[in-house]
């Protein structure tokens, strides 16, 4: 909650994670988090009126790997979306 001009207004907060273990494209970052530990951090956030944030870096060509398009499309799966 925070006061401008006399009113009241709720901010939510933001949880900003890396799908894989590093900010940015790397080329040895090649593990991304467990689906099941992605869907856990997106229901917290979530929960409590949140946002997550998920940064999914694109490669040296500007595209998202193949891997990392799999596991967002799991997760969709797995939260019901």
């Amino acid at each position: 909650m925070f006061l401008n001009q006399g009113q009241v207004y709720y901010m939510p907060f933001e949880t900003t994670v890396v799908l894989g273990k590093r900010w940015f494209y790397h080329t040895d970052d090649n593990t991304p988090r467990p689906v099941q530990e992605l869907a856990d951090m997106y229901k917290k956030a979530t929960a409590q009126d949140n946002i997550l944030i998920l940064n999914v870096g694109p490669n040296r060509e500007g595209r998202v790997k193949d891997t990392d398009v799999e596991v967002l499309q799991k997760l969709k799966v797995n939260l019901g979306l």
